[in-house]
């Protein structure tokens, strides 16, 4: 029974589970390389890898130091390194082990012989010239074995996007010749003829016509393949809006001959899409808006939108009737409306308007051509009256960002002429040049950002102009620090009623104090002026400020100081919206 009971326990011990060993306490220093380099050594290094194991007893990490001079010979040779020499040492202290591995990469193996070749169709195509006129390989270089890589990869991918679907590697190494300590490198691609488009067919449940569809298409059957060309059919379809879905495929297996059919499949949007707004603005104070976008009136692809606007200073109902013209992904025609109604502490103001004209896209410029005839009757400080202009209206604009709404550089122009004359329907002349322009540059975790406007018009009855082509300056993008359109020339009674010319600037600097905040330091200047002299000067606001990043933008909370006034007072400034 004892002997019984004895063997119980054995089993029972041998069951329960031991331990765990204390793991090691492992340094591991590397010293001698750094960037790329030092991060593929550690990479390799196994007693990197697997310092922190439990399993890791004093018997592996002395072989893993061992090998580690042989590993760290390997992570440098795609770096061209050859000679690397590597000092190691395997120490033990009171906190642990530590394993020190110096290096001395040596001299990187030089590209002493090269050849880039292309053959076949692809041998006078421009694309492929720039690509080995500016390949990263060059005589004297030191050997990369990534950026040969990249090379191959560039020249295939290369292939593929221009439509050499035969194109082949014939050749492709590196040869080192470790006595000469120079490497040899031959690259050479068979291209193969080039293929082209051929036939577009269309396909889907079409609310619009096959014809306006294939205006948007960039090439003609025939025309040398593209995939560039493909993407920017993509672009064009999905910025229509007509669309839901779109799907575009190369049949290339149903080539004829050289040419490859292109299939397009569409899904229809929506008809009709309506959209709702709220915000507040220290310009606007309280606003909302609701509007209406018909996608397509018809088959031929026109479209319709109308909106409500409502603020604590201004309200807007606005419509718009757009045709798209020969090229529907750039050019369009546009006949609109707009009834607004201003009411500030010194305008009071009712307009008409009326237009009709054409817009235009031509890479990253956008240009407009209107004929605007306006009707507005307004009271501004002591003066009234009911204006009547027809104004032709020149406008280019040009925006250039990564991210419209987070943007880490950019620039945007803007650039209007318009004017108007009592010899054509108007009661009174005048011609304006308004100019405005923001540039973004982001440095370590900062944003410098710098905006100026300028504006200039002649009138011989200013008196007569509306408050809507008059200048005027002061508020959340303008002089901040000053109301929305308090800044400008006075009447006899202290009212702000605008002025001929316009010059507005604006420093700022945002520094990043987390992933979505930021803290920002501005100076404002500017004024709007009843003469070419700018008597009165320019006032100057500066502040404060905290940004928050939305899905829709930026909100923007700053308080600023309007320095040159009397006074000193200072003014909070609400803004929310997109960089540019």
């Amino acid at each position: 029974m004892n002997r019984t009971l004895a063997w119980i326990v054995i089993v029972l011990l041998g069951l329960m589970p031991s331990a765990a060993p204390a793991a090691l306490n492992i340094t591991v220093d590397v010293s001698g390389v750094s960037g790329e380099e030092l991060d593929n050594v550690m990479l390799l290094l196994s007693i990197e890898q697997q310092k922190s194991y439990p399993e890791l007893g004093e018997g592996r990490l002395r072989r893993l130091h061992a090998k580690a001079p042989q590993e760290i010979e390997q992570a440098l040779l795609p770096f061209g390194y050859y000679r690397v020499t590597v000092e190691s040492e395997l120490d033990e202290a009171d906190d642990g082990w530590r394993a020190s591995y110096h290096i001395d990469p040596g001299p990187p193996l030089p590209i002493g012989k090269l050849e880039l070749l292309v053959n076949g169709e692809a041998s006078e195509d421009p694309a492929f010239q720039q690509l080995m006129d500016n390949a990263p390989l060059q005589v004297g270089d030191s050997l990369n074995h990534s950026v040969y890589e990249g090379l191959k990869r560039d020249l295939q991918r290369l292939a593929e996007e221009r439509g050499y679907f035969q194109a082949t590697l014939t050749r492709h190494a590196v040869h080192v010749d470790l006595a000469a300590y120079e490497a040899s490198v031959e690259l050479e691609l068979q291209s193969g003829p080039r293929y082209r488009f051929g036939p577009v067919s269309i396909s889907g449940d079409l609310l619009v016509d096959e014809e306006l569809v294939r205006r948007f298409i960039p090439f003609t059957e025939g025309e040398y393949y593209s995939a560039g060309k493909l993407m920017q059919l993509q672009d064009a379809l999905g910025g229509s809006d007509y669309f839901s879905r779109i799907d575009i495929k190369a049949e290339r297996e149903a080539a004829q001959g050289l040419q490859i059919p292109i299939t397009l499949g569409l899904v229809m949007n929506m008809r009709t899409r309506y959209q709702y707004g709220l915000g507040y603005g220290t310009d606007t104070g309280a606003r909302g808006s609701i509007g209406m976008e018909r996608r397509y009136v018809n088959r031929k692809g026109h479209r319709f939108n109308a909106k409500l606007g409502v603020s604590e200073i201004k309200d807007t109902l606005s419509a718009n009737y757009i045709i798209p013209r020969k090229n529907p992904a750039t050019d369009r025609a546009i006949v609109r409306s707009e009834y607004s109604r201003d009411r500030t502490e010194d305008i009071d103001s009712t307009a008409l308007l009326l237009g009709a004209g054409f817009e235009q896209a031509r890479g990253r410029w956008h240009r407009s051509y209107f004929f605007n005839f306006q009707q507005e009757k307004f009271t501004i400080g002591t003066q009234s009256g009911d204006a009547q202009l027809l104004m032709p209206v020149l406008a280019w604009s040009r925006l250039s960002t990564n991210d419209v709404l987070n943007t880490v550089r950019g620039n945007r122009i803007m650039l209007q002429l318009r004017g108007a004359s009592e010899e054509v329907v108007s009661n009174t002349s005048m011609a304006q040049l308004h100019l405005s322009g923001k540039l973004i540059h982001s440095v370590g975790d900062g944003r410098f950002l710098l905006r100026s406007e300028v504006g200039t018009s002649w009138a011989p009855d200013f008196e007569k102009l509306p408050p809507s082509v008059r200048f005027f300056a002061g508020g959340d993008t303008s002089v901040r620090g000053y109301s929305y359109k308090s800044l400008g020339p006075q009447d006899s009674e202290g009212n702000v009623i605008g002025g001929r010319h316009l010059f507005s600037a604006s420093a700022e600097y945002e520094h990043r104090l987390g992933e979505k905040w930021s803290g920002a330091l501005f100076l404002d200047t500017g004024n709007a002026f009843a003469d070419a002299d700018y008597e009165g000067g320019l006032e100057q606001g500066a502040g404060v400020g905290l940004r928050r990043r939305l899905p829709i933008g930026w909100l923007r909370i700053d308080i600023a100081q309007a320095i040159t006034h009397e006074d000193k007072p200072w003014r909070l400034h609400i803004n929310l919206g997109p960089d540019l």
